[in-house]
């Protein structure tokens, strides 16, 4: 049997074939893909071009032909077509040859190689180069952890328009020290800092807020949801004089609204608290419902917190029984200790009554799926209705 592809580095999706097509109401000339009879003809053209010798026809039907149900054939017809393009200087054939020798797709893994090759594209301008040759650095493969070098080329990937190598240039800037390097070589990486990849192996850098904030940004702008969430963390950690609250609770909603749990979280406290706007308690509600379902354990005890004091929900000491139970289950220690604290004066028939069921498929019955090892009786598969217990407590 053949040996699977490294898929730590993928081959990139090629374009759909379009054409502009002017939007009557924007003004502005928009991409609409093509029929079936034009994608083909467009296609047709691009193999008579790449039999005609021109690298980037040779690199795109290559990657078409490594992309769309991929075989022994199509990696054989491909491998030629990038070692031609290759040899003409096509940053894209340089690429996508480099991710072959690292997948070990149509012929033998060669780390390596695969890196040099991937240099050699990155110094041609790919960005999609320069941000494996990142990844690479980043994660030691085929060469040595060097996470200055790997902000350089990310940096770089950045500058061409590359949003995930935005975000992970602004994760490294922000978190400071590179751990690939000798203190004694300790400078300081900034906008004044000449770099190039052959004295960037030797810096360490500080953490660069200012940077990290510029890089983050991109990413935000670009609806990346990691971007959105850790911006506004950066902003929400700010010295006091600086904070941006406001700036801060936008893009955590708009992270939350993407199903990012802490930013689920963190709107929920901020509506709770009224940081960076107005006290929304139903709102505040809402999201903390979500991040507890989500997985937040923070969140269901907060959910708990409010039911066994009757502070925006109404008081019921058996649900925030529940609820603590619930989140202890998450793994909140401090959960299981108020939990315990308040079972004792509980009532059974209360407890029985409140306590959230365990969920089991219509099909088939209990006896069934526990003879099955389908469920395991210890272990119930909670069932995820917090939302309905504590909207069923909401104060109107």
């Amino acid at each position: 049997m053949p040996k699977q592809p490294d898929e730590r580095f993928p081959i990139p999706q090629p374009q759909a074939f379009t054409e502009p097509v002017l939007d009557l109401l924007g003004g502005v000339a928009r991409p609409r893909p093509l029929s079936g009879e034009e994608a083909i003809r467009r296609l047709n053209e691009m193999e008579a071009r790449a039999r005609a010798g021109d690298p980037e026809s040779q690199a795109e039907l290559a990657r078409r032909l490594l992309t769309e149900a991929p075989n022994a054939r199509k990696n054989r017809r491909a491998l030629i077509l990038l070692r031609h393009a290759a040899a003409a200087g096509s940053a894209t054939g340089l690429h996508l040859l480099a991710l072959l020798h690292l997948r070990g797709q149509g012929l033998s893994q060669d780390l390596t190689k695969g890196v040099e090759l991937l240099e050699s594209a990155a110094y041609r301008g790919s960005k999609a180069a320069q941000a494996d040759l990142a990844h690479a650095l980043l994660d030691g493969i085929g060469t040595c952890v060097n996470t200055a070098k790997a902000l350089y080329w990310l940096r770089l990937a950045a500058a061409q328009g590359d949003e995930q190598s935005a975000l992970e240039a602004a994760r490294i800037l922000r978190d400071g020290e590179s751990p690939s390097v000798h203190s004694e070589n300790k400078q300081t990486l900034n906008e004044s800092t000449a770099l190039s990849p052959q004295n960037t192996h030797q810096a360490i850098f500080n953490t660069d807020h200012r940077q990290a904030e510029k890089y983050f940004t991109e990413a935000a702008k670009a609806g990346i949801p990691e971007a959105q969430y850790e911006l506004a963390e950066l902003l929400r950690r700010r010295e006091v004089s600086e904070r941006d609250p406001a700036a801060a609770r936008k893009l955590m909603r708009e992270a939350a609204f993407s199903g990012i749990v802490d930013a689920q979280l963190r709107n929920g406290v901020a509506n709770w608290s009224g940081i960076g706007g107005k006290v929304d308690q139903r709102e505040a509600v809402r999201w903390l419902c979500r991040a507890a379902e989500g997985g937040s354990a923070k969140a269901a005890a907060m959910l708990a917190g409010f039911l066994m004091t009757g502070n925006g929900l109404a008081y019921s000491p058996a649900r925030a029984w529940a609820l603590f139970m619930r989140a202890a289950k998450m793994g909140n220690e401090n959960a299981a200790a108020t939990a315990k604290i308040l079972e004792r004066p509980l009532p059974l028939q209360e407890k029985r009554h409140c306590l959230f069921r365990p969920r089991y498929s219509a099909e088939g019955s209990l006896r069934e799926k526990l003879k099955g090892g389908l469920l395991q009786p210890n272990a119930p598969q909670w069932d995820v209705s917090i939302c309905a217990v504590v909207r069923s407590m909401q104060m109107q």
